[in-house]
């Protein structure tokens, strides 16, 4: 249970996991108990609505490792997921680490995610489906540039 809670990053494209609820069901669940766990379970659960839900500290994106990655006019949020808009945000997410081999894929499935909605699995697919046309390659194993 307290995976969901302290890493919902991992969880919410599975589950549809709405963080404050599930912080707050778990909490209600606990508070009629007696015992010294269940009280420090609704303690838990009171500091984590207060703080609020915890952001992803992968340290593999780039993007949280410092100011997030920029490509607000890369595509217009009601824009399509074509494969154009798609190599838009590619270039675009390169365009924000010139020294790098590519643009890491990890900010480009963030954007993806982002703008068209898309779940891991679709984005991800949506990639590789690209990179079987040609019209994407993989300079190393986790940067995209487009053809």
């Amino acid at each position: 249970m307290f995976l969901d809670v302290l890493m919902p990053w991992e969880w919410e494209d599975v589950s549809d996991l709405d963080w404050e609820s599930y912080v707050e069901r778990l909490r209600d669940q606990y508070s009629d108990g007696d015992s010294t766990a269940a009280n420090r379970i609704v303690s838990l659960c009171e500091d984590m609505l207060e703080r609020g839900k915890p952001q992803n500290p992968n340290p593999y994106a780039k993007s949280n490792l410092g100011d997030p990655v920029d490509i607000d006019d890369a595509v217009d949020e009601d824009e399509p997921a074509t494969s154009e808009n798609i190599k838009g945000i590619i270039r675009r997410v390169g365009e924000q680490y010139p020294d790098a081999a590519g643009a890491p894929e990890q900010d480009v499935l963030l954007v993806m995610r982002d703008r068209f909605e898309m779940d891991k699995e679709r984005a991800s697919s949506t990639i590789e489906s690209l990179q079987n046309k040609g019209e994407v390659y993989r300079p190393t194993d986790t940067t995209l540039k487009v053809v």
